[in-house]
């Protein structure tokens, strides 16, 4: 077994066999496989740049609890948590779905460590002065082994190499498409990329 694999955390961290367990049973085989490649990488980031290993398999286990959810049924659950969109950009169940899984992981009581929970919150639009463990999960979703795009071959040698330029050149990708594509950007995002800037220039 490779040490990064779910079965090799689960024997150092028993409970994440029960969070294994449980998100089988809530998203589908092909959502399963991007997981558990999030989960890996994720480990493989951690290993390299330290961080909470739990926090960061627990984070990347739960991170796409909600993805895939009809967007009418999303926004009910949400606002059934309290989940508040500021804005039209915060109610598209590609930004809304780890916020609202967040909430819902803290009111059912399966996490409640806010290390986690923000790690899930963020995962997909990131923000400014993200912590180390949002910062593995957000790039572990972006390069783990199931992706296929132009530029993640060399996103993922980046970050081998730097955690914050792999993160900056994530997130500038991500803007160009969504910018070409005519689709809203999230504040937050800009605001991430604009915080690596400033990092990285110091």
């Amino acid at each position: 077994m490779k040490p990064c694999q779910i079965e090799s955390l689960s024997l150092r961290f028993p409970e994440l066999q029960e969070d294994y367990t449980f998100i089988c049973g809530k998203i589908k085989q092909k959502r399963l496989a991007h997981t558990l490649g999030v989960l890996e990488t994720a480990c493989e980031l951690s290993q390299l740049y330290g961080g909470n290993l739990l926090a960061v398999s627990r984070a990347a286990i739960y991170h796409d609890l909600f993805k895939g959810v009809q967007k009418s049924e999303l926004l009910e659950l949400g606002r059934s948590l309290g989940y508040s969109a500021s804005d039209s950009v915060d109610e598209l169940p590609e930004i809304a779905h780890g916020p609202i899984a967040a909430l819902w992981l803290d009111r059912e009581g399966i996490i409640s460590d806010p290390v986690i929970l923000d790690a899930v919150r963020y995962h997909t639009v990131g923000r400014r002065d993200m912590t180390l463990e949002e910062k593995i999960v957000y790039l572990a979703d972006a390069i783990e082994p199931g992706r296929d795009y132009p530029g993640v071959s060399a996103l993922r040698m980046l970050s081998k190499e730097s955690l914050d330029k792999a993160l900056l050149m994530s997130v500038s990708q991500t803007l160009a498409f969504i910018l070409e594509s005519g689709s809203p950007i999230h504040f937050q995002s800009v605001e991430m990329r604009n915080a690596l800037l400033l990092t990285l220039e110091k």
